[in-house]
């Protein structure tokens, strides 16, 4: 978590949470490393999908649904699409989470759904 500087009457009236007297010192965002095993695992996903794709596309896993391929091929780019959907919502709730700091409070903002 690095702490990003701020001014103290711009931040205090765009951030909700600070109150009425409140001087608002800094607010701490969730470190960009932690994206990375979202990613990682969206790429597996993909990766899995694709590879089944090729497995069942192959003449030798399965000769009569060779004549299927075009509905498999759109069953992949549905299923590629919802993973990267998926992958879009997981990356905002996690950039969402927050920590405010003011001199008289500490203020934990943990996103659990998109909002």
């Amino acid at each position: 978590m690095v702490p990003q500087p701020t001014a103290d009457s711009k931040q205090t009236q765009t951030e909700p949470l600070v109150e009425p007297g409140e001087k608002l010192i800094s607010v701490v965002r969730r470190h960009p490393i932690g994206l990375f095993a979202i990613y990682l695992g969206a790429g597996v996903a993909i990766a899995a999908v694709i590879t089944l794709y090729a497995f069942v596309s192959s003449d030798k896993a399965f000769k009569g649904f060779s004549s299927s391929a075009s509905g498999a091929v759109g069953l992949v780019l549905i299923a590629a699409l919802l993973l990267l959907v998926v992958l879009a919502v997981m990356v905002r709730v996690y950039k969402q989470s927050k920590l405010v700091v003011t001199d008289k409070s500490l203020i934990q903002v943990l996103q659990k759904k998109f909002v």
